[in-house]
């Protein structure tokens, strides 16, 4: 479900982060910086919330792998895009 409010907030929030010369490449899989994802209802919040902090440690993505065998498994993740069929809104709302 696509909240357009709080998608905008949290996607500015990750571009921000993205964009910041003090983390680098956020997406570097042997020095990329961890993201510490919280979701939760606060108290008295209606409805729960999805935030998201860049960790101050950074960790290798594959802890347990050699640095080829790490880049192995990144160059051969499939494209999700290309996984599944797209659907309108149309077709989701007359399924």
């Amino acid at each position: 479900m696509f909240v357009p409010g709080v998608m905008v907030r949290w996607l500015t929030s990750l571009l921000n982060l993205v964009l910041n010369p003090e983390y680098g490449d956020i997406t570097d899989p042997l020095e990329g910086t961890d993201l510490k994802l919280t979701y939760g209802k606060p108290p008295g919040a209606s409805y729960p919330q999805t935030s998201f902090m860049p960790a101050r440690k950074t960790s290798k993505l594959c802890n347990d792998m050699t640095d080829e065998q790490c880049q192995d498994l990144v160059d051969t993740t499939p494209d999700f895009n290309t996984l599944f069929d797209r659907k309108s809104t149309a077709d989701v709302q007359a399924a």
